[in-house]
């Protein structure tokens, strides 16, 4: 097989493909890392064993071409399938693939047995070779340090030189140092000093602020709560002054029918005295029907006193809610709750009004006056 045509067969491409996918596999099991070498090595080895130690002469290219159509082929799909799903039963077929393939170069083309003689003058050149650099090397380096003793010790003084200063310079850097902690442990002092005052200080302003709150809260209570009291009071006040105006209006009609009565009695008897022949029996039934005007004005004397008793009960009220607070207001805030809660029964129970009795409407005059003008008509 010709040379360049067998340095440039697809067999060879195919071999750096699989190297380089192989390469690429990352995060293998331990176990399987060892797999991945053995591929890596035999895939060097079998490039390193048809290039450099098999005479090409000898190789038919439909051998070669096989093994790239079929080995190589199959190696190369077992990858794909590997990245695609990662089993790593596909490596384990490559190294087995490999390792068949490795043997069959092996039987078709063995290595000469010369050619061990040949590795052997290949180091024995190689060794000659670094050793006659080495010497020249060694020689050259001895006539540069000899030419330079002068830039040797000039280097030397030159180190000394930067040791003094970088001494010096180190005391400095270790005095900044110093005073940069003595600067700032000073400067951590005074700010917290500071917040310290500043803590403190709003500490002292919110308290002030929360007793001026509740200061502020306790005054508007008692707003509250004398509003409250204003707000009940007066209304006790307005009930009251519809009572004393509902007394005086009865008042003043009782009075009317009084004055009625007394003046209609007046004239009678002042027009009886008057006519000597007058009918007796007709001005006392005149003096009975006066008598009449005695029951609405005893009615309205009544009503006018129950109005009264209702009037003074929602004065008194309206003097107790006005006069509670100041009252309490020395006490504690306990002894302030225990009068209010014994003061709740008497403001909230219902109201007794005395019942106008039956005495009250003078029935019984005119049952007498009745008698007494039954006895006359017998």
């Amino acid at each position: 097989m010709e040379a360049e045509k067998f340095k440039d067969h697809p067999f060879f491409l195919k071999i750096a493909d699989i190297r380089n996918k192989i390469s690429g596999i990352q995060n293998l099991p331990i176990q399987y890392n060892e797999h991945k070498e053995y591929i890596l090595n035999s895939l060097d080895y079998i490039e390193v064993r048809l290039k450099k130690f098999t005479d090409i002469s000898f190789i038919d290219e439909q051998w070669i071409n096989n093994l790239n159509n079929n080995t190589l082929q199959n190696i190369l799909n077992q990858i794909n399938q590997f990245l695609s799903d990662n089993n790593f039963q596909h490596l384990i077929n490559i190294k087995n693939q490999l390792y068949n393939l490795i043997k069959t170069i092996n039987i078709d083309f063995p290595i000469p047995l010369k050619s061990e003689d040949y590795f052997q003058g290949i180091v024995n050149n190689f060794k000659e070779k670094i050793e006659s650099d080495i010497q020249s090397f060694i020689q050259d380096l001895s006539q540069k340090i000899k030419g330079n003793e002068n830039q040797i010790q000039q280097l030397n003084a030159n180190l000394n030189a930067l040791q003094q200063n970088y001494n010096t310079t180190n005391n400095n850097v270790q005095q900044l140092i110093t005073k940069f902690n003595a600067d700032f442990t000073q400067f951590q002092d005074q700010a917290k000093q500071k917040l310290e005052e500043q803590i403190n200080n709003i500490q002292k302003d919110s308290k002030q602020i929360l007793d001026e709150l509740n200061k502020k809260l306790e005054e508007a209570k008692k707003i509250v709560n004398v509003i409250g009291n204003v707000a009940i009071s007066h209304s006790y006040k307005e009930t009251a002054e519809y009572h004393k105006k509902q007394a005086n209006k009865f008042r003043c009609i009782s009075l009317g029918f009084m004055v009625v009565s007394v003046v209609y009695l007046i004239v009678i008897i002042i027009l009886t005295t008057m006519h000597h022949n007058a009918d007796w029996w007709q001005s006392l039934i005149r003096i009975v029907a006066a008598t009449l005007f005695i029951y609405p004005a005893q009615y309205a004397a009544a009503q006018s006193n129950k109005h009264r008793e209702l009037e003074n009960y929602n004065r008194k009220m309206e003097l107790d809610l006005a006069a509670i607070n100041p009252f309490i207001e020395l006490l504690d805030e306990n002894k302030k709750k225990e009068i209010k809660e014994k003061l709740v029964e008497r403001y909230f129970k219902p109201i007794e009004i005395e019942k106008v009795s039956d005495n009250a409407i003078p029935t019984t005059l005119l049952e007498k006056i009745l008698q007494m003008l039954k006895s006359f008509k017998n």
